[in-house]
């Protein structure tokens, strides 16, 4: 196979002159892997003077650049002679953006799974920490009184009473942390009435004021949804107590149509997103939104509070 004429275009793009090109063997300018694919075409376009054909392949330049090239070929008739007219489109840039957005896909999901992974052996953390240091402890100090109890009868009664008001005060820590852990029961109550319950245990401590508002139609959120948006609410209360020095926190959900945007503001120190912002508890709160096909949003400057948006599309 050779090349009978060539245009302007084509000198351009492969480096070669338009009296180097004709007459030059095509196979020149493919890639050697693809010689094969191109001699099929070829040998296809033989046994039918109709023969159409697009496909993807890769030439060479003269400078030994590899290019990503899409290829037409239609049959014509050359001076009475058959011969196929070829118009190749440079797709390399199309090619190379799809693969850097492949590798980009690649690493969002490996740091979602990370981010995961990372708050799984965090919550395993938390779980023996509180049963080694307090549910242990307490259970230990029991035990202790049982047994001077058993072999003091003059202070039997006292320890023993004293035992019991450890073992409920044991019961009380071990419900304390099945309530952090267990997914709230959304399903029978609701949403809104179980982040109604979340607030109302914080606000007893006096020492953050609230403003929260659930503007939404439960009967159209899936089950597990609802059980994410309670997660990133709790995440996100964590990260305020943690770090923001917060004094007033609003929170609400609005639903407009096929749309569910939760957003939460405090007005806490706030911090600078590019040096702190990839921190466990937002990428776990990314993590979890992404999973329900959502979008996180963060805006923050030191010293002017967080405004977190995490929004849903309810038609996916």
């Amino acid at each position: 196979l050779r090349i009978l004429e060539a245009n302007e275009a084509t000198s351009i793009q492969y480096g070669y002159g338009l009296d180097e090109l004709k007459s030059m063997p095509i196979k020149k300018l493919i890639h050697p892997d693809m010689e094969e694919r191109l001699n099929a075409v070829a040998r296809s376009s033989r046994h039918s003077s109709k023969f159409r054909t697009s496909y993807l392949t890769r030439h060479i330049d003269r400078e030994g650049r590899v290019m990503h090239m899409e290829v037409a070929f239609h049959p014509i008739d050359y001076f009475g002679s058959r011969a196929s007219m070829a118009i190749v489109k440079n797709i390399t840039d199309q090619v190379e953006l799809e693969r850097r957005l492949e590798k980009e896909r690649e690493l969002k999901q490996q740091e979602v799974t990370l981010a995961a992974v990372t708050a799984q052996e965090q919550e395993r953390l938390h779980i023996g920490r509180e049963l080694h240091d307090n549910i242990n402890q307490i259970l230990a100090t029991v035990r202790l009184y049982i047994e001077y109890a058993l072999s003091n009868p003059a202070m039997h009664d006292q320890l023993l009473k004293s035992a019991k008001e450890l073992v409920m005060s044991a019961v009380n820590e071990i419900r304390d942390l099945s309530k952090s852990l267990l997914p709230p029961t959304v399903g029978e109550k609701g949403l809104a009435a179980a982040l109604d319950d979340l607030f109302n245990s914080i606000r007893k401590i006096n020492k953050y004021s609230f403003h929260t508002n659930w503007n939404m139609d439960e009967d159209r959120l899936p089950e597990n949804l609802k059980l994410t948006i309670f997660r990133i609410i709790q995440e996100q209360l964590n990260n305020i107590f943690k770090h923001a020095r917060a004094k007033k926190i609003d929170a609400s959900i609005t639903m407009n149509n096929d749309r569910l945007v939760l957003k939460m503001r405090d007005d806490g120190r706030g911090f600078d997103p590019a040096v702190n912002g990839k921190g466990v508890g937002l990428k776990n709160i990314r993590s979890r939104a992404e999973l329900h096909k959502g979008s996180m949003n963060l805006k923050t400057t030191e010293g002017k509070g967080t405004e977190l948006t995490v929004s849903f599309n309810l038609q996916l």
